[in-house]
């Protein structure tokens, strides 16, 4: 009982224009809630406006008018609103019992009791709402309806402006997918002349080296009695530099054929992959006593030719830049990278520097001169090339005489 009278004393207050929002809170907390706002509808604009003594402008005036607007419709309505200022959320619940009066209570939660206490008697503060409503000026009665105005203005005109960058940005697109779509032509034919250049170098430039190697052979046995040795060792130089060129041309080739064809990927076991590359290199490994060390490796999803090259360069750098007086050993290892696995394919070799670990991927980036190791400087960057074929990665981690460890991703299956 106790609590009605504190009610009925708070709203006959209420009835007061004085402190008017004060009393609003204190009836508000007294039902169980944060705070109170009284909407009225105004016959002259046909809009709610709260009454008198409550926040004339509220954050977000068009989303307030349509709660409002959607509570006298249905007689009670809740959702989260700004209030009292903009990026402030509370819970807010509205009564009402008549179309042209709305109590809304904002966060808590409101006791049912003491709610319908209030919403009887709330016609009879809507009479004394609209007549202290009716001598207030016409901008004070129309400040929400210019508030929501405005705002829909607003946004109308951001509307037609994002309307207008909508559709230069449909048209910049447009451009784009054409210089694309041109430039993905432009590649097909490219990738076209690069595999018909390829032909044609293994062709055109091959044959005349193996000619020149050929005499060079046929003048070294017919006359060797008639040459001395300055013109042997002349003819060492050129058996050598047409023996290199042949390897340039050789390696140059098999650069430019990787990601070239039409390939199909299929799953391929990693491990007759390596046992294939290990018998490619079976004459070096045999000549250097080099160790190749390899356990449990994975199927990836690739080409098996590009992967016998792949691993074949890589171990084959690992037997080639030995240290002096120590055996070579190469060790390969996967692990499970979540959608990729990541091979390893360590060595005990002379290692690389951190200036160089980034410009062994480039072609014709040597490290050491020809004397001291043999090669055309094209390995690294054809493994690196392969990699990227599959849609992975490749990176090195070495330090100078600890040997080099070559990192790199393959794919688990077919993306």
């Amino acid at each position: 009982m106790e609590r009605i009278r504190t009610l009925l004393r708070l709203i006959s207050e209420l009835t007061s224009t004085s402190a008017r929002s004060k009393v609003a809170g204190d009836l508000a907390r007294h039902c169980g809630a944060d705070d109170l706002v009284i909407f009225v509808l105004d016959p002259v604009v046909d809009v709610f406006i709260p009454a008198f003594g409550f926040p004339r402008t509220l954050p977000d005036a068009i989303e307030w008018q349509r709660f409002v607007s959607e509570t006298s419709r249905r007689g009670q309505h809740e959702a989260t609103l700004p209030y009292p200022v903009s990026g402030q959320e509370h819970r807010s619940v509205g009564f009402s019992s008549r179309p042209d009066s709305v109590l809304v209570f904002v966060g808590g939660a409101p006791d049912p009791e003491l709610t319908a206490c209030v919403l009887d008697i709330l016609p009879t503060l809507r009479v004394t709402f609209q007549a202290e409503q009716s001598v207030l000026s016409a901008n004070a009665t129309t400040s929400l309806a210019r508030n929501a105005t405005q705002q829909l203005r607003a946004q109308a005109l951001s509307l037609d402006q994002a309307r207008r960058s909508a559709h230069e940005e449909v048209i910049e697109r447009h451009k784009a997918e054409e210089a694309l779509s041109r430039k993905a032509l432009e590649l097909e034919r490219s990738n076209k002349d690069l595999q018909h250049f390829s032909a044609t170098v293994s062709h055109d430039l091959q044959e005349p080296l193996r000619m020149v190697s050929s005499y060079l052979a046929l003048i070294e046995r017919r006359y060797a009695q008639k040459l001395d040795d300055k013109a042997r060792e002349y003819i060492g130089h050129a058996t050598s530099g047409a023996h290199r060129m042949s390897q340039l041309i050789r390696s140059l080739l098999d650069y430019a054929q990787v990601g070239t064809d039409d390939r199909s990927f299929v799953m391929v076991p990693l491990e007759t992959v390596v046992i294939e590359a290990m018998d490619n290199l079976s004459q070096r490994i045999s000549e250097t006593g080099a160790h190749i060390h390899f356990d449990d490796l994975p199927s990836v999803h690739g080409d098996h030719v590009l992967l016998v090259q792949l691993f074949q360069n890589l171990v084959s750098n690992g037997i080639k830049f030995m240290r002096p007086g120590v055996v070579p050993e190469v060790r390969v290892t996967a692990v499970d990278d979540g959608g990729h696995w990541k091979i390893a394919v360590s060595d005990n070799g002379i290692g690389i520097s951190v200036a160089d670990r980034e410009r062994i991927f480039g072609v014709f980036q040597r490290l050491h001169t020809r004397d001291a190791y043999e090669g055309c400087g094209i390995g690294l960057a054809t493994c690196k090339r392969i990699i990227e074929r599959h849609g992975g990665e490749v990176w090195v981690e070495s330090a100078v005489g600890s040997g080099s460890t070559f990192f790199f991703t393959l794919a688990k299956s077919p993306a």
